[in-house]
């Protein structure tokens, strides 16, 4: 989560630091927020990346992510997407 609002948490290392990216809603916007591994997220230092209505993010089962996004013209899409590591 960033502060209480849902988000898909994407970690990776580079040069021995650790960064997560988190995607989320946050004032009708898709947000990206990358930050070193740790520190706290806060929603109003993502940038926004796609104006639209909703988006949800659910667990499906572990490792697997039900992904809905309702666009600026109330079109809906869905879609999984499923957890893989290259660890």
């Amino acid at each position: 989560k960033v502060e209480d609002t849902p988000a898909l948490a994407l970690t990776a290392e580079k040069k021995n630091t650790s960064y997560t990216t988190y995607i989320y809603y946050y004032e009708g916007n898709v947000c990206e927020l990358l930050i070193k591994s740790g520190k706290t997220p806060v929603c109003s230092q993502g940038t926004p990346v796609a104006e639209v209505q909703n988006l949800t993010l659910e667990e499906a089962e572990e490792g697997c992510f039900h992904v809905s996004v309702t666009d600026s013209s109330g079109q809906v899409t869905e879609s999984y997407i499923r957890a893989v590591s290259d660890r």
